[in-house]
């Protein structure tokens, strides 16, 4: 309900792309084909005990699926040095 606009409802919707054989979120387990897992996406917290990440340093997906400040795909901010903010996902 929106009290700015006479109470009215809204939603707010996003959009997929149809290209999303590229990467769309973090995914922390691994699995096999065709199995359920849980994908991290923008707005989500990435926990990774035992990471030692700067606070506040942006971080990328590598083409090998490893962290670092630079990379292939951007992630987010670390938030703390075992988390980080997802903000992205392209």
């Amino acid at each position: 309900i929106d009290s700015a606009n006479n109470n009215l409802l809204h939603a707010i919707a996003f959009v997929i792309p149809d290209n999303i054989s590229e990467y769309i979120g973090f995914v922390t387990q691994s699995a096999n084909q065709g199995a359920t897992v849980t994908v991290l996406s923008v707005g989500a917290v990435l926990e990774l005990s035992g990471s030692n990440f700067t606070i506040g340093e942006e971080y990328y997906v590598k083409d090998d699926g490893t962290l670092d400040t630079s990379g292939t795909y951007k992630i987010g901010r670390a938030i703390a040095t075992d988390k980080i903010y997802i903000t992205d996902t392209r």
